[in-house]
């Protein structure tokens, strides 16, 4: 699984907007060792920082689910502007939007682990919420990126 997340990491192209980790659907469900989840999270971390470093017109956010880690990934985008709107149309005050609602979570703070890899890697992390009304369900999320990207997600949540 790890040679599949290194692959699409190295392969990807301008048009790609995601790298995800490919046999995820096989995991649905599926119990996994704290450390396996561990080695997952720090090969997604390794994957951000790098593309950031090599790649400074796209705009990188980790969307790391910690309730199940096969269906987090890494969302591209092509520039501030693509991100922004990505986040506008979830905000809890978007109008008439077909998209699920993202709420900043302030209360809670991410697993230990979690919060020294992303200080060590110089990034900065935001917990929301993801709330969708139609389904009725509510999933925690834990967004990693640059300083840059967490404070304009900070501002149009807030």
């Amino acid at each position: 699984m790890l040679i599949n997340l290194d692959n699409m990491a190295e392969t990807i192209d301008s048009t790609d907007n995601e790298i995800f980790i490919k046999e995820s659907f096989q995991y649905f469900n599926r119990k996994i060792s704290s450390s396996y989840k561990i080695e997952l999270f720090d090969k997604l971390l390794q994957i951000l920082t790098t593309k950031q470093k090599q790649d400074g017109k796209r705009c990188y956010l980790l969307w790391y689910l910690p309730n199940d880690i096969f269906e987090s990934s890494i969302l591209i985008f092509n520039g501030s502007v693509a991100l922004e709107k990505f986040i506008k149309e979830r905000s809890s005050s978007a109008i008439d939007s077909d998209e699920y609602r993202l709420f900043l979570n302030k209360e809670n703070n991410p697993e230990h682990y979690i919060s020294a890899r992303v200080k060590d890697e110089e990034m900065l992390s935001a917990i929301v919420t993801i709330k969708d009304e139609e389904y009725g369900y509510k999933v925690p999320v834990i967004l990693i990126a640059n300083e840059k990207i967490i404070s304009m997600i900070k501002i149009e949540l807030s």
